[in-house]
């Protein structure tokens, strides 16, 4: 919705098959693009399914050069998903795809003002991986929350 009709009339047109990549323009979001990436948000397959979902988007960035990557917190809004799960498995994940990329790329999670709980999940977490040795041995790791 934020992104405006513009977004909407590019995806509806893009979408003819719900499990492919779809790239539109950035809409009136201030970003370059948009990636709507498939994911099963069955409670059995969410951890393969987000990362599947983190490795998917990393890749499509770094082979399209992007310098800046941002992730939603999916599943914590009207699928109701607890937050301290999903910012588990995204941030585990970020993680493991940055240490085996061979270029730098910026990460940060976007998180609604009206949901506080999924930003202090994240932050919580994002803070537990501080004094973690991976997180020190990468200097061209960077993850972000805003």
């Amino acid at each position: 919705d934020k992104a405006g009709p513009q977004v909407q009339a590019e995806y509806n047109t893009l979408m003819s098959n719900a499990h492919q990549t779809i790239t539109t323009s950035n809409g009136s979001l201030p970003c370059k693009r948009i990636l709507f990436l498939p994911w099963q948000s069955s409670p059995a397959t969410l951890k393969p399914s987000l990362s599947e979902f983190i490795s998917t988007a990393i890749t499509h960035a770094v082979k399209n050069q992007y310098k800046t990557i941002a992730f939603p917190s999916v599943g914590c809004g009207k699928l109701g998903f607890d937050p301290s799960i999903i910012a588990k498995y995204m941030i585990d994940e970020t993680k493991r795809q940055l240490e085996t990329i061979n270029s730098k790329l910026d990460v940060s999670f976007i998180l609604l003002p009206n949901q506080q709980n999924v930003y202090d999940e994240f932050v919580k977490y994002l803070n537990s991986n501080k004094t973690s040795p991976s997180n020190r041995t990468n200097n061209q790791m960077k993850i972000s929350y805003a």
